[in-house]
């Protein structure tokens, strides 16, 4: 996995001693193969080959599921979901797809984004109540898509 870019928040995942900016990919150490990587607005999500799910960068709303809002500038492993296929990131909220087809979300609640009938945000891990397995997953700034196996 390499990473470029801006890096103020840690979004790249390359260490506090990294530079604000990275003008050439750099290495990132996830410390496995990565098999999916989702960049929202100044934090980041990789899906490890072996169905981890790490996350770095800013996290005031609990957008990194690690059950706390502290930014961290290397990718910490999220607890509470395993067999992870995909991820996405919106602008403060995060979705993770497992292989079974079960949606988690995580981040800020607010406007209804991670789909759990409420505007409360979350910290860590939730699976999404009363879907259908899904296929796909999308985040914009403010809303979240999911595609079912069915093509809903």
């Amino acid at each position: 996995m390499y990473a470029f870019g801006e890096n103020l928040s840690g979004q790249l995942g390359l260490g506090p001693a990294s530079l604000p900016n990275q003008y050439v990919p750099e290495i990132v150490d996830v410390n496995a193969p990565v098999r999916a990587v989702a960049a929202g607005s100044n934090f980041t999500l990789f899906v490890t080959a072996g169905g981890e799910v790490f996350s770095t960068g800013y996290n005031n709303e609990g957008q990194l599921g690690l059950g706390h809002t502290s930014t961290r500038y290397e990718p910490q492993k999220i607890t509470g979901v395993s067999d992870a296929v995909s991820a996405a990131a919106g602008n403060n909220h995060s979705l993770v797809l497992t292989a079974n087809g079960d949606v988690y979300s995580f981040g800020n609640g607010s406007e209804g984004r991670l789909g759990h009938g409420n505007v409360f945000s979350l910290q860590t891990p939730v699976k999404i109540a009363n879907l259908p397995p899904v296929k796909a997953i999308a985040a914009g700034d403010n809303h979240s898509l999911v595609l079912t196996v069915t093509g809903a």
